[in-house]
């Protein structure tokens, strides 16, 4: 095998975690079979809370490497960072290389050597460099193990210790496995030389976890060596794939490490064919790489919907806040942001540029100035009643699944039906159409519809009090909850609002409806939010009838979405 680089390419490599032992071992397997190559350089570069895998190869053998690699598992390629210089160096040594590790020690090995970013201050950082030669196939096992520890003049005076049952298990296991020729060496950068023989001390300590009748211990050697990363003339000793997986500190298993991502949330590589761009429009986040690059989701390929689902506190609000922020800078889309906390809503007021003041419409009852729902004034904008009547009964049977039944769910359907086919009619209205005779019979004589509603309306007026207290108190119930608050009473109230969602679809509109449950209410905030979604999705399915080119994009952002929607 060639041993001198030509040109030494540097990769930063990222695995998706949870990945085991076993699948470090594999790919170590795979990379004993890749011939007429120079030697692979794999670097753990440590620094403060922060641990960097490198990955360094002949730029001939780059894409071969790297392909075999990505064959393996999800691994993630990009472009390393600079490699800074270290200050001291250190090969270690594995004397009585000819038995195998103790890999049982493996994750704790691991862990320990990773916990010393916890330790390590800005301006230092370990590296820990394996240099692989030649890869080797598994040896054939000899009928008779040679104790290849046998001093000089035992071998003289034929006098040589039979092997111990532990060692003989520890040769035939590194026989039993492809080996490579390899060096390992480890570089320190500190101003302090103290700080640097305790890190070395700390390491040694860590990776004589793996001894057994191995030896491991650390020797001098010139720092310029791990800088140019030049494999040796002469390989100091060659190590079975399953020691090797100890020495490149990948972190193996599920459980949290020191200096890299935990398992939750949950890294992951972009799809293959994804093209990430310089562009930062739309950005929601930021590549893992050295030099970060933007995530985006297109307006095209916004359209066809994205859900975000993860743990509290993983993130979701922030990466949603990222993109609405960039469709309020771009000037060419509707915005309109459902807040169940109001965190967010907050948010973008604060960073939205004072040019675009004047789109801002915030819908709280908390507000100075009310902005009014209307559901019934969509008529207006080519919304059928009967369509509105529909989806304001499934509105309220999703929101009170348990206290509507029969009689109350027919009451309803054809109470929403009257109010979209009166002008000028409110929510605030209901109440006073189920109980007020003279209000209801003054709605009722503009109705010309006397097999449909009128046939309804006139069985209601032959029923008794006591029948029609029976069926209508499970809806007034609910209705007088949100008409004791005089500033949700003052939103539903409104025939004419100050603005109709349909406006959103034909002018630029910032949209805010933040719904925090312990400000308004948890009833008032279900409400409001299913509300305004309900309307919004009748309104985005009449687009259907506007011509393609002349469509306004608007797009919706529901934070905490269960809360309005149902589980999805």
């Amino acid at each position: 095998m060639r041993r001198q680089f030509e040109a030494l390419s540097w990769s930063e490599w990222t695995w998706q975690r949870p990945f085991s032992e076993e699948d470090v071992r594999s790919l170590l397997g795979q990379l004993v079979g890749l011939s007429r190559r120079k030697a692979i350089v794999f670097e753990t570069r440590i620094k403060q809370n922060k641990v960097r895998y490198l990955l360094g190869t002949e730029e001939a053998d780059k894409i071969h490497v790297q392909n075999l690699i990505k064959s393996h598992r999800k691994i993630q390629f990009s472009k390393a960072p600079k490699r800074e210089a270290v200050s001291v160096a250190r090969t270690i040594e594995i004397k009585q290389s000819h038995y195998a590790l103790q890999i049982q020690s493996m994750e704790n090995m691991i862990r320990s050597v990773l916990a010393l970013s916890k330790a390590i201050q800005t301006d230092e950082e370990i590296v820990v460099q394996l240099i692989l030669g030649q890869g080797l196939p598994p040896k054939p096992e000899p009928k008779q193990l040679p104790n290849l520890s046998a001093r000089w003049y035992q071998v003289i005076t034929n006098n040589i210790p039979e092997l111990s049952e532990n060692s003989k298990k520890l040769m035939r296991q590194k026989l039993r496995q492809a080996t490579f020729k390899c060096e390992i060496r480890v570089g320190v950068s500190s101003r302090s030389i103290l700080r640097s023989k305790e890190f070395f001390a700390s390491l040694t300590s860590s990776f004589r976890m793996l001894e057994t009748t191995a030896q491991i211990d650390l020797k001098s050697i010139p720092m310029h060596k791990i800088q140019t990363a030049q494999a040796p003339w002469s390989y100091p000793y060659s190590l079975a794939i399953s020691d090797l997986a100890s020495f490149l500190l990948l972190p193996i298993g599920e459980e949290k490490m020191s200096g890299v991502p935990a398992i939750h949330p949950k890294l992951k590589t972009p799809p293959l064919g994804y093209n990430i761009g310089r562009n930062t429009a739309r950005s929601l986040a930021q590549t893992i790489e050295s030099q970060p690059r933007p995530i985006q989701i297109t307006s095209q390929s916004a359209k066809k919907h994205c859900m975000w689902l993860g743990s509290t506190g993983c993130g979701k609000t922030t990466a949603m806040s990222h993109l609405i922020l960039s469709d309020i800078r771009s000037k060419n889309h509707s915005v309109v942001v459902i807040d169940a906390k109001g965190q967010l809503t907050h948010e973008i007021l604060e960073r939205t540029p004072p040019e675009h003041d004047q789109d801002i419409v915030v819908i709280s009852p908390t507000s100075k100035r009310l902005v009014g729902i209307n559901p019934f004034e969509l008529t207006k904008h080519g919304i059928e009643p009967e369509v509105i009547a529909d989806y304001l009964l499934e509105l309220f049977k999703g929101l009170y699944p348990d206290h509507f039944g029969i009689y109350s769910l027919d009451i309803l359907s054809h109470s929403f039906l009257t109010l979209a086919r009166t002008p000028n009619a409110t929510l605030a209205m209901l109440p006073s159409l189920l109980t007020n005779k003279h209000f209801r019979q003054k709605i009722l004589k503009n109705l010309k519809d006397p097999i449909g509603l009128e046939s309804f309306w006139n069985w209601f007026e032959l029923l008794s009090e006591a029948q029609r207290h029976q069926m209508l108190n499970p809806i007034l119930n609910k209705f007088r909850q949100f008409l004791l608050r005089p500033q949700l009473r003052a939103m539903l109230g409104q025939a004419q609002p100050k603005i109709s969602l349909a406006e959103i679809f034909k002018s630029r509109k910032i949209v805010l409806v933040p719904l925090n449950k312990a400000i308004i209410g948890s009833e008032s905030a279900k409400l409001i939010g299913s509300l305004v979604t309900s309307m919004l999705w009748m309104l985005i399915l009449r687009q259907s009838a506007v011509e393609p080119s002349k469509r306004q994009s608007v797009f919706v952002y529901i934070d905490e979405t269960p809360s309005f929607l149902g589980d999805p």
